[in-house]
């Protein structure tokens, strides 16, 4: 059957979240608390909300703790990381403010005038001849931000890192077009239209290469060109996306129909709920093979600078997975797999990583029927020898296997 561009995304998504395939260590960096709080004082100065009630489900998601889990690299400063931080946060707002929850979220001229803002931004001062230059009329799109975010990245980037991060940028703005464009046209989002643009919407790869240089990412550009690299860097993007389709689907379904989701559009394609999260839980599974099978290529040539590249990007695809499962950003309703006991493995074979990270006791508090929950326990324990073992997250128990 042919979705409309409506029904697609009409779905009450409240089934609930399945087990994901994500078998690979967690950790997390020592400053999660801090920069939560960062994030939240960051935000509220340079008024990055629509309301006060946004400000507080802002600084109730951890953006914080999601720059710990994502780069929870040893040795990072920690002004580098509040300035990855910062990145993390912007971004949710400005996605937020003109792509999915403002009064005019989603019609095609307020999607092309944020984007261009954000494309200005890369102009040189003085850098437009006689053309006259775009100006943001009340700071709407915080156009003075955005260049001070680029300024302060550029000062600790490798130029060619910083060259790498204003295309993904590009990329990643430019994206934003297809799907007001293909609304306004009054023909439906295609499945294929959809996943080849999510690849660059899902804005994995500006996040990653903002990992790359904070965390002194040693990769050269000749060596990131390489195949099998770029099939990596890819496969990474699209389970990041189906991850977060996965877990977001309910929230956003209720925020805004529009929103377009793999579970939503799986349903506006004929498949019953249950049956379309299901989809999307295989597609995602199939897609982490993929990019464990991708990753072990690039492991195998040996090659010192993909290595690390490597690593920053295995520590985004764990560190996004465990804060989709449990941000109040989505309060994702996660299932329990029936499973056995993990605390019953043998703890001789185990290395245990045990982190605890919860925003401050100010940030709980109930906002209209929810209840702003301290993010639980997080703990993960995985064997030397690379055979992953159970994972813990607070109450909840999932065991991944490979």
């Amino acid at each position: 059957m042919d979705p409309s561009p409506s029904a697609s995304q009409g779905l009450a998504m409240t089934i609930r979240v399945p087990r994901l395939h994500c078998p690979l260590p967690p950790a997390i960096g020592e400053r999660a608390e801090e920069l939560d709080a960062h994030a939240g004082r960051w935000m509220a100065d340079n008024h990055l909300y629509a309301s006060a009630e946004k400000l507080v489900q802002y600084q109730a998601s951890a953006f914080g703790t999601f720059a710990a889990l994502t780069c929870p690299h040893p040795g990072i400063g920690v002004e580098s990381m509040k300035l990855y931080t910062e990145w993390l946060a912007f971004g949710f707002f400005y996605d937020d403010q003109f792509m999915d929850e403002s009064a005019t979220a989603n019609e095609p001229a307020t999607v092309a005038q944020a984007v261009i803002a954000m494309i200005s931004a890369h102009a040189p001062a003085g850098g437009t001849g006689a053309a006259p230059a775009f100006t943001d009329a009340g700071d709407r799109h915080r156009l003075a931000l955005m260049r001070s975010l680029l300024a302060r990245t550029r000062a600790i980037a490798r130029p060619e890192q910083f060259d790498r991060l204003r295309t993904h940028l590009m990329l990643w703005w430019y994206s934003y077009l297809y799907e007001p464009l293909v609304r306004a046209s009054d023909r439906p989002i295609s499945l294929a239209g959809f996943c080849a643009n999510r690849v660059y919407n899902i804005a994995s790869l500006p996040y990653v290469t903002l990992a790359q240089i904070v965390a002194g990412c040693t990769a050269t550009a000749d060596e990131l060109a390489h195949p099998d690299a770029v099939r990596m860097g890819h496969l990474a993007a699209y389970q990041m996306a189906w991850c977060n389709d996965i877990h977001s689907a309910a929230r956003e379904s209720e925020v805004n129909a529009l929103i377009t989701h793999l579970p939503g559009l799986l349903t506006a394609h004929g498949l019953t709920p249950e049956t379309a999260m299901a989809e999307a839980a295989r597609i995602h599974d199939t897609t982490m093979h993929a990019y464990l099978d991708a990753q072990a290529a690039v492991l195998a040539a040996g090659n010192p600078g993909l290595n690390s590249y490597a690593r920053v990007l295995r520590a985004w695809v764990r560190g996004h997975y465990d804060w989709c499962r449990t941000t109040h950003r989505y309060n994702a309703p996660t299932a329990l797999p029936d499973s056995p006991d993990p605390l019953s493995d043998p703890p001789q074979r185990r290395q245990h990583i045990t982190h605890r990270f919860a925003p401050p006791s100010r940030l709980t508090l109930r906002h209209g029927p929810h209840e702003v929950r301290q993010t639980p326990l997080i703990a993960g324990t995985y064997s030397q020898d690379r055979e992953h073992e159970p994972i813990l997250f607070g109450a909840q128990i999932e065991v991944l296997r490979l």
